[in-house]
């Protein structure tokens, strides 16, 4: 397991993946951040993206956090979903040289980060550090399609989180989420 001084969190502004689909308005997705952080002394929000504005390049945010804190040794956590597509971000392989590519890898999860592989194409760089972790069946896209649904979402979100949701009627509409592969 690696021993990090603290896991930085960073809402995009806007996702270069994302800008077609409905999102949560960038201040409200930061004050879910700031709720779900709430008492892990390791754990930080950041608004380097948020302040930034535009479209939220990860290599754009590493050069700047590496310029104010030229100290830091960096680590890039990435879930299956995110290693799987590294290979359509921008500038994939400056990445890997900035921050040393953490893949987590979920027990029972396909693809290739849960063989320890990264990236789609052969110029994605592949991760320096594996992470094995328990089944894990929550996403943010699974609990906005449970929230549009009308489902209980309290097993996947720290209650804060949920009182966010809830009070801002977040997801509600059915045009917030994908259509639904899964029966729950």
């Amino acid at each position: 397991m690696l021993a990090l001084d603290r896991v930085l969190w960073i809402p995009s502004h806007l996702s270069p993946h994302k800008r077609k689909k409905a999102s949560s308005p960038p201040g409200v997705r930061w004050e879910m951040v700031c709720a779900a952080l709430r008492g892990e002394p390791a754990f930080e929000a950041t608004r380097a993206e948020l302040d930034r504005g535009g479209v939220s390049y990860t290599i754009d945010t590493l050069q700047q956090i590496q310029a104010s804190h030229p100290q830091w040794e960096l680590f890039l956590i990435l879930g299956p979903d995110l290693i799987d597509g590294l290979g359509s971000w921008r500038a994939p392989v400056e990445i890997a040289c900035i921050a040393q590519l953490v893949a987590l890898r979920f027990e029972g999860r396909e693809g290739l980060a849960a063989a320890g592989v990264g990236g789609e194409s052969a110029s994605a760089p592949a991760p320096s550090h594996v992470v094995d972790l328990a089944p894990c069946d929550i996403s943010s896209s699974r609990i906005r399609r449970r929230v549009a649904r009308g489902r209980p979402v309290s097993h996947m979100v720290v209650p804060a989180v949920l009182a966010i949701i809830q009070s801002r009627k977040l997801y509600m509409r059915r045009g917030d989420v994908p259509p639904d592969p899964e029966s729950t």
